[in-house]
């Protein structure tokens, strides 16, 4: 919750200072290292994975992939996705949470036809690979991986 709201605060100030274009400048400047920070205040290691990633490494697989056609499946059923925990072999622990398009201003950026030209066309600059747009309201975006580890 701390890293969502970090870089929610972040972006929201953004927004309002610049609009869609410069929040766009924090989530490709500051995502990264604002996660980083959170989790090493808290002693765990934060990712942001989706099956439909906007930056090069933050494919969805394995297990992760898994929670996320989990998460859908329980949207697609009206139902609120629930964390998923999974003990490792190594006595650490790895948390999945949905990341889930809830809020109108989440669409400047990751919505469909809707997205202004100028915003599209930095985001197209910035991520030519980028298959992060085209959500709805209410569909899931990807998930947090929470690794926590192993108690000493």
């Amino acid at each position: 919750m701390a890293a969502f709201e970090t870089l929610s605060g972040e972006l929201s100030k953004a927004m309002t200072a610049g609009g869609p274009v410069a929040a766009i400048a924090v989530c490709s400047e500051m995502a990264l290292p604002l996660t980083a920070e959170v989790g090493g205040e808290h002693g765990v290691v934060l990712t942001r994975l989706s099956d439909r990633p906007r930056r090069p490494g933050q494919d969805a697989s394995g297990a992760d992939a898994a929670a996320l056609t989990a998460f859908r499946e329980a949207i697609k059923a009206g139902e609120a996705p629930s964390p998923q925990h999974e003990e490792m072999p190594d006595g650490s622990t790895v948390v999945r949470l949905p990341i889930v398009i809830s809020q109108p201003v989440c669409l400047q950026c990751h919505g469909g036809d809707d997205v202004a030209a100028e915003t599209r066309a930095k985001l197209q600059d910035l991520y030519p690979d980028d298959q992060a747009t085209g959500y709805k309201l209410g569909e899931l975006r990807g998930l947090w991986r929470v690794e926590v580890p192993a108690a000493e």
